[in-house]
């Protein structure tokens, strides 16, 4: 049995990417799925690249992959290890099906996200690490874009020396709306982020 963890990683998605998740979700009428690629920086994970659509069959409420397509979809490209799927108008919570698939999909790699998305724009985020056996549920998604944000060093510099209790790893994180936010690890300051919280 997996253990539920408190403490959310860092989870970006570029924009878009995004942009892509959220036009296929809305441009049918069933659910549909896909794979996004996903780079590690220890607890950061960070998404990007095109949405990959294997061939597959879809109603309101099931998905048949085209196992040969999946599998040289797999051979085809790296890192794809996102797998995103709508629930239409339906809750993004995961089902236990979702679970399930999830399971197989995990398996042998050392981490998996699970992206699940709506028509109004509600999301739900599961990141497995398989190394430790740990789930993180309901994760928040920063879209982040390719923005120079370098300029914010000196206003942020006197900041920085002061004690505060806020840190980007644990507890509750402010909300970013449209402004820059330098993270840590590899992306660095080239990385403005808009939060999205699923409410």
């Amino acid at each position: 049995m997996r253990q539920i963890r408190d403490e959310n990683p860092i989870t970006t998605i570029s924009p878009k990417t995004w942009d892509q998740v959220i036009y296929a979700t809305r441009a049918v009428n069933t659910e549909i799925t896909g794979w996004l690629t996903v780079a590690r920086d220890e607890n950061e994970f960070h998404i990007s690249g095109d949405l990959i659509i294997p061939k597959q069959e879809v109603s309101v409420a099931s998905i048949d992959v085209d196992a040969v397509d999946m599998a040289l979809m797999f051979d085809k490209h790296e890192g794809l290890n996102c797998w995103w799927h709508s629930h239409v108008n339906m809750e993004t919570s995961p089902s236990s099906t979702d679970e399930e698939q999830m399971l197989g999909y995990a398996d042998d790699t050392p981490f998996y996200l699970m992206l699940i998305t709506n028509k109004s724009g509600g999301f739900s985020l599961e990141v497995w690490d398989m190394e430790t056996n740990l789930v993180w549920d309901d994760v928040p998604l920063l879209v982040g874009g390719d923005h120079d944000c370098s300029w914010l060093d000196k206003p942020i510099r006197p900041m920085s020396a002061r004690k505060n209790t806020y840190t980007p790893r644990g507890g509750p994180r402010p909300t970013m709306r449209g402004h820059c936010h330098p993270t840590t690890g590899a992306a660095n300051k080239r990385f403005g982020h808009l939060a999205l919280t699923n409410q």
